[in-house]
């Protein structure tokens, strides 16, 4: 797979981001330095979660939590991503009560720094939703993927793949709900939007994704 269609895939199912410099205005020059290498550590990871090495991501994931932790003048953007990105990896393995004290240290950054870019916050927020989803709890899941999809609409608009990826997550929690219809709108969007970008249709999730929605509308009785 192209890394840049890797790293998008990555994006909209288990909400990871790289380290954009351009993020923060102020930051240390030993953290200039240090970011280089935590994209590579972010590129290394992304291969090996798109090989189904979720063990080999969580390494590169841990490897750059170390790194923000020991490099000085780290922006707190990059301190609630490593967390993120790592809990990520550990949701997806099921491993959620290791997953869990991982966001709430990245949301205790983030609450501490309410001057943080949002679209880190919106990533948190559906991280938390997915894990939230994972122990069955829908309603608080739902609340965390609406307020997460808020911000994402508002900061790169409705044609961007996260939002896309969001609006998806989205409609599975709101079909555990049994809101079918506000769902299938959900399903529809994602779609069209991950649609747009091209070279997805033998991509696992966004087949998963329109399975899904064939079956919401065969429910819903819509042809």
């Amino acid at each position: 797979m192209h890394t840049r269609r890797a790293i998008l895939c990555l994006a909209i199912i288990f909400f990871w981001s790289a380290y954009d410099p351009d993020m923060v205005f102020a930051q240390s020059s030993a953290w200039v330095e240090a970011a280089r290498l935590y994209n590579e550590n972010y590129q290394r990871a992304a291969a090996a979660q798109n090989a189904g090495d979720y063990p080999g991501a969580e390494e590169w994931h841990r490897t750059n939590l170390a790194l923000v932790d020991s490099t000085p003048g780290v922006p707190p953007e990059a301190r609630v991503q490593a967390r993120y990105n790592l809990a990520s990896t550990l949701t997806a393995q099921s491993r959620l009560d290791e997953a869990e004290p991982i966001l709430d240290e990245a949301q205790g950054v983030l609450d501490a720094n309410p001057k943080i870019d949002p679209i880190i916050k919106a990533y948190l927020m559906l991280n938390w939703g997915r894990l939230k989803g994972a122990r069955s709890e829908f309603e608080v899941a739902e609340e965390m993927h609406e307020e997460g999809l808020a911000i994402l609409e508002d900061r790169i608009g409705l044609s961007g793949a996260a939002t896309a990826g969001a609006q998806i997550a989205l409609a599975r929690i709101q079909v555990q709900l049994g809101k079918f219809k506000k769902a299938e709108g959900n399903y529809r969007r994602g779609l069209q939007v991950l649609y747009a970008f091209g070279g997805v249709e033998s991509n696992p999730f966004f087949l998963d994704a329109m399975n899904e929605h064939e079956a919401l509308l065969s429910r819903l009785g819509i042809q």
